[in-house]
């Protein structure tokens, strides 16, 4: 067994070594060389060019296959002007005197929130102060008191979105420490 081990190993080895020893094989029998290569030469067309369209140059394959697409910007919005979701309706009736300010002028002096009836005391840029309750009307964006918490008052405003719908806007008025 030793033997024709031995004996399979030394045919493997020359085998091999023969293979890398004479370098490459031969060329087979009648088969032809490869054609050799053509250099590239300039390519000149007698056709004149083809109209530029939207989708490229138009080429005849593609007729039938594609729809050419006008885009008619009457009674569309401009893509890229500021999108404005809601739309002021202003105060319906004054019904009360914060009514006349935006709610940016208008200052919180102080807050009892931990009642039945929360109240807060507001002052104005004229150097008036009132007091207000939750559901009464303030600024001039018709907005209303939601609800007075401790350090803010939510305010709930109501707009026109641009569908025509009723939209609401929620804000807050914070009470800032001296």
């Amino acid at each position: 067994m030793k033997k024709i081990f031995c004996a399979i190993l030394i045919l493997s080895v020359v085998w091999v070594s023969n293979g890398f020893s004479q370098g490459a094989a031969p060329p087979a029998q009648g088969i032809p060389p490869p054609p050799s290569v053509p250099t590239a030469s300039p390519i000149i067309s007698e056709e004149p060019p083809k109209a530029k369209t939207a989708l490229g140059y138009k080429s005849d394959i593609l007729d039938g296959f594609y729809e050419e697409v006008v885009y008619l910007s009457e009674d569309r919005r401009d893509p890229f002007s500021p999108y404005q979701p809601h739309i002021n309706l202003g105060p319906v009736s004054i019904t009360h005197p914060l009514q006349r300010f935006a709610l940016e002028q208008l200052k919180i002096i102080g807050i009892i929130w931990n009642t039945s009836h929360p109240k807060a005391l507001i002052l104005d840029p004229a150097g008036t102060s009132y007091v207000v309750l939750e559901n009464d009307r303030i600024g001039n964006s018709n907005g209303y008191v939601a609800k007075i918490r401790e350090g803010e008052i939510v305010v709930v405003e109501e707009h026109m979105d641009t569908g025509g719908n009723k939209a609401y806007l929620t804000k807050l008025l914070l009470f800032k420490k001296n």
